[in-house]
């Protein structure tokens, strides 16, 4: 039985994420795909994938492209992916057998979905 309380959770674990940068999200996302006890072959995948991006962030000086309009908004656009993303990855540490299974393909298209908003 699902607690009625499971939304709420959901929100605080998204809100934690606030504040981090991109890079950080990242690396928590990595880190909970290698932990991923379903759909380990998209979790990875989507791991792979974002450790490429933060491949070519890590040069960057972040802190000054929040300066500029430019490049802050669409930095801020890609930080609100990752904590989505992150929620999505560790979706799948944290269910249930079950539950996964009966939403596998909702899953799935979320990751591709996450994969196109940040490219």
């Amino acid at each position: 039985m699902v607690s009625p309380w499971a939304p709420i959770g959901n929100v605080a674990n998204v809100t934690q994420l606030v504040g981090l940068d991109a890079i950080t999200i990242i690396a928590m996302i990595i880190d909970a795909a290698e932990n991923a006890r379903m759909h380990k072959k998209n979790c990875r995948a989507f791991a792979e994938y974002l450790e490429l991006i933060s491949n070519l962030l890590v040069p960057l000086n972040i802190s000054e492209l929040r300066m500029y309009p430019e490049t802050s908004a669409p930095l801020d656009r890609l930080e609100d992916v990752l904590r989505r993303s992150h929620f999505l990855v560790s979706s799948c540490c944290d269910r249930s057998f079950p539950y996964l299974l009966a939403k596998g393909w909702i899953i799935k298209q979320h990751f591709k979905k996450a994969e196109v908003e940040i490219e």
